[in-house]
């Protein structure tokens, strides 16, 4: 992977943006809760960092068919790599 564009730098009140997909990991959290952890190519979502609290939100895709897509977005993190 590589590290994700992070458009709260040019913009930090971003509220949409568009990206592409970069992983997609399934596991299991320390609750047993299924969740699904996805990686973007660009971000407007701030990552958990040193006490400054994440963002949440939606992220929203269109199907093939035209079907509407809504995913919560409930915690950001990044990876060593930074991607986010």
């Amino acid at each position: 992977m590589h590290m994700s564009e992070r458009l709260y730098h040019s913009d930090s009140f971003l509220r949409t943006f568009t990206a592409a997909v970069t992983d997609l990991r399934e596991f299991t959290s320390g609750n047993g809760k299924l969740a699904w952890q996805l990686a973007l190519d660009r971000t407007a979502f701030y990552p958990t960092s040193g006490g400054q609290p994440f963002d949440t939100g939606r992220l929203s895709a269109l199907a093939r068919d035209g079907a509407a897509l809504m995913v919560p977005v409930e915690q950001i993190e990044e990876d060593e790599e930074g991607t986010v």
